[in-house]
């Protein structure tokens, strides 16, 4: 979960969508996310792993138009 919503922050940043700041702020947005909505655990498989990867950056994805307002 920390390294999709790293990549999707990142790659934002370097495509110029938010912030320096808005990468920390939109990693932790969205673990805070996945905790709510209690999808954060351990992957049980290779496919599970996958799954977790894909929901992550969706919700990163999500919370981007909001941490860009703030962040940049």
């Amino acid at each position: 979960m920390l390294n999709a919503a790293n990549e999707i922050a990142v790659a934002e940043f370097v495509n110029g969508r938010i912030g320096f700041t808005g990468i920390p702020a939109l990693v932790e947005a969205t673990m805070e996310g996945a905790s709510k909505r209690g999808v954060m655990r351990e992957p049980a498989s290779i496919a599970d792993a996958i799954s977790v990867d894909h929901n992550s950056r969706l919700l990163a994805r999500d919370l981007l138009p909001e941490i860009a307002a703030k962040a940049f």
